[in-house]
């Protein structure tokens, strides 16, 4: 069968997309860090106030949308389409729409992490009893292990069904740039991203990595990768809809 994508192919085209439009794309994150760097500036300065509330709730909304129009300009690169500094602003039907989807994506993967950690907690204090003494454990290093193996189990396979849940709905915002409704985009991104899990976990990883490599040099190597794996996630995204 044929890989759905190759994860160095994306990352290439990815770089190559960078190096051409660097000017815009680093006018982007630039505009991103500004906003980042003024919410801090508020919440530091003016908590505990009505003004700093409303500033960091109208900052909160701006970033928000920004973030959306950050991704239709690495999309249309991405495709090869002619993209503007102004198209960081997106229209407010992609907006809304991004929102609503993005709510029904935490409770999608916020599901299975609650009741996960729900049944974790009832498997470990049904095993050892509810007046658990953890303070009297901690003195005595007598931890009831097969408690703990038990409910840590139930709780991974619950972060797993929810990155799981997370990666087949992670193609939705895209869907919703390119015109499809918010059940629409959904839909969209659970069919193309079937048959693809694999690759989609390790192009996860390599995000992560790149993004945490990107933060050791005093945070200023965020500024290339963020980007680079902005746009290297909308050609992931181009070669699961052309291979769907």
């Amino acid at each position: 069968m044929t890989a759905p994508f190759s994860i160095k192919e994306v990352f290439k085209a990815g770089w190559h997309t960078l190096r051409a439009h660097s000017g815009l794309v680093f006018a982007v994150v630039l505009t991103m860090f500004a906003i980042e760097v003024a919410l801090q500036i508020v919440e530091k300065t003016l908590q505990n106030s009505a003004t700093g509330a409303t500033a960091s709730i109208v900052l909160s909304i701006a970033s928000a949308a920004l973030g959306i129009g950050a991704t239709i300009i690495a999309l249309r690169l991405a495709e090869g389409k002619h993209a503007t500094y102004q198209n960081i602003i997106p229209s407010w039907t992609i907006f809304w729409r991004t929102l609503v989807a993005g709510l029904l994506m935490i409770l999608v993967v916020g599901g299975p992490l609650l009741v996960g950690a729900a049944v974790g907690a009832g498997v470990f204090f049904g095993s050892v009893g509810g007046n658990f003494d953890f303070e009297g454990a901690m003195t005595t290093g007598e931890w009831p292990w097969g408690a703990i193996v038990a409910s840590s189990i139930v709780v991974l396979i619950a972060v797993l069904v929810a990155v799981y849940f997370a990666l087949r709905f992670s193609m939705g915002q895209y869907a919703i740039i390119e015109g499809a409704r918010v059940i629409e985009s959904l839909r969209k991104s659970w069919r193309m991203t079937r048959g693809a899990m694999g690759k989609l976990v390790l192009f996860l990883l390599a995000f992560g990595l790149l993004n945490i490599l990107g933060v050791i040099p005093l945070g200023l190597g965020l500024l290339v990768t963020i980007p680079l794996t902005s746009l290297a996630m909308a050609h992931v995204y181009l070669k699961l809809k052309h291979r769907s």
